[in-house]
C-alpha cells in the first residue's frame, strides 16, 4: 500500500473518531453501554439459542416508558449499536443489544427478521420497531425485505415461530 492509498483510508477513520470525539456525556454512557451489551447477547445467542436470547433482550423492566421523542430513542439505537458496527457484528447481535439496552430503559421494540432474495441465494437481515417505526437502521433500505415474522418482542408474545419440524 502507497502512502496515498494509506492516507485515503484513514477519511473514513478520522470521521468516525471526529464523531466519537463530538458525543456527550450521556451518549457516552450509551456508547458504553453498548460496548458492555454486545458480549452479553453474544453469549447469549450462543449458549442460550435464539428463542430465550430474544426473549431476555426484549423483556422489558415494569417501569413506564419514558416519554421520549422518536429522534431520542433513535440516537439512542444508534449510538448502542455503534460499537457493533465498528467491529462489523451481525445485524441480530446489534439488534438483540440495541434492544436490551432500550429494554432496561422501559422502551419496548419489536425485533424483525427479514428476508430478500440477492445473487441467487435468501439474505436475512434483522432490525428493530418502536411503535411501528424503524429505530436501529434505514427503514428505506429495508423495503426489498419480506418480513418473516412480526411478533417478536410484544408484551404480550416474545415467543418465536420456527417453521423447522
Amino acid at each position: 500500500m502507497n502512502r496515498a492509498q494509506w492516507l485515503a483510508a484513514l477519511v473514513p477513520l478520522r470521521r468516525r473518531v471526529g464523531k466519537l470525539a463530538s458525543l456527550s456525556f450521556e451518549d457516552w454512557c450509551i456508547f458504553s453501554e453498548g460496548i458492555a451489551t454486545i458480549p452479553m447477547v453474544s453469549v447469549a445467542l450462543l449458549v442460550l439459542g435464539f428463542p430465550t436470547a430474544t426473549s431476555w433482550a426484549i423483556r422489558g423492566r415494569r417501569v413506564p416508558p419514558p416519554s421520549l421523542p422518536r429522534e431520542s430513542i433513535e440516537r439512542m439505537a444508534w449510538l448502542a449499536g455503534a460499537p457493533g458496527r465498528l467491529l462489523g457484528l451481525s445485524c441480530l447481535t446489534i439488534s438483540l443489544a440495541v434492544a436490551r439496552l432500550l429494554s432496561r430503559r422501559g422502551i419496548t421494540t419489536e425485533l424483525r427478521i427479514g428476508v430478500r432474495p440477492e445473487n441467487g441465494k435468501l439474505q436475512a437481515h434483522a432490525w428493530l420497531e418502536w411503535r411501528g417505526g424503524v429505530v436501529n437502521d434505514n427503514a428505506a433500505s429495508l423495503q426489498s425485505f419480506a418480513v418473516l415474522h412480526r411478533g417478536m418482542g410484544t408484551n404480550s408474545n416474545v415467543g418465536v415461530r420456527s417453521s423447522a419440524k
